[in-house]
């Protein structure tokens, strides 16, 4: 089975492939350059492995949350690879990719997976990791401040020894020091691909019109006085 993984919801921009259980990875950290760079490294991975687009079975995106702008473009790509091969598509939690990582990685078992969200925000989920290609979410994953998160920190159950991971990790710090390990990491193409593999092969895919991403914010952006009257508040 060969499968290819698109993940842009951060300032990387990474691409994974599996050709029949083996697996490869390009990542680069390239903000603002996606939409130049991402389609040239599928091209390169598929390339080096001696595939063509046409032997694919599935493709595989971070489907959010993350960069609005970012989902898109892996959203997008996805959608128009599948649509022009007529193959099905696994969206991934970026969350849990990040999760995924720090497992397979660190051995780490309990992640709360941390992003920036911009607008002083952050999202998170809690996961627990048992396995490489499973990971089991513990929370519904949400958009808030980061004091909210840090509530939720300090009514979990400390023997799990939770971890906190992604680049929302900073923003806790300037809001409350924290004595749980903190990781600044970003999600991976090759743990999306992880996480999509088992489910290609249960069939739990999706069309290709219906490969969207996940904002959880329901509006991405705020006017100045928006801004201005958040900032007042917060103060």
């Amino acid at each position: 089975m060969n499968v290819l993984a698109l993940e842009t919801a951060t300032s990387y921009c990474s691409v994974a492939l599996s050709v029949n259980g083996e697996q490869k990875q390009s990542d680069e950290h390239a903000p603002q350059k996606h939409a130049a760079l991402l389609l040239p490294m599928v091209e390169q991975l598929l390339a080096e492995s001696g595939l063509s687009r046409n032997q694919l079975d599935a493709i595989a995106f971070g489907q959010g949350p993350g960069s609005f702008t970012g989902l898109r473009i892996a959203a997008a790509a996805a959608q128009g690879i599948a649509l022009g091969l007529d193959l099905p598509v696994v969206g991934v939690s970026t969350l849990a990719a990040l999760a995924h990582q720090r497992f397979r990685v660190a051995d780490t078992t309990h992640t709360i997976a941390c992003l920036d969200a911009r607008m002083s925000e952050v999202y998170w989920g809690f996961y627990e990791t048992s396995r490489i290609g499973e990971c089991d979410a513990v929370s519904e994953e949400r958009v808030g401040a980061p004091a909210e998160l840090l509530q939720l920190i300090a009514n979990a159950n400390r023997e799990k020894g939770w971890e906190v991971a992604g680049d929302g990790a900073p923003l806790l710090l300037e809001s409350e020091k924290s004595a749980l390990a903190i990781s600044d990491i970003h999600p991976e193409a090759l743990d999306v691909l992880s996480l999509a593999l088992p489910r290609v092969e249960k069939g739990d895919v999706v069309a290709a019109a219906d490969a969207l991403p996940v904002y959880l914010r329901n509006r991405v952006a705020l006017t100045e006085a928006e801004r201005a009257e958040a900032r007042e508040q917060g103060n």
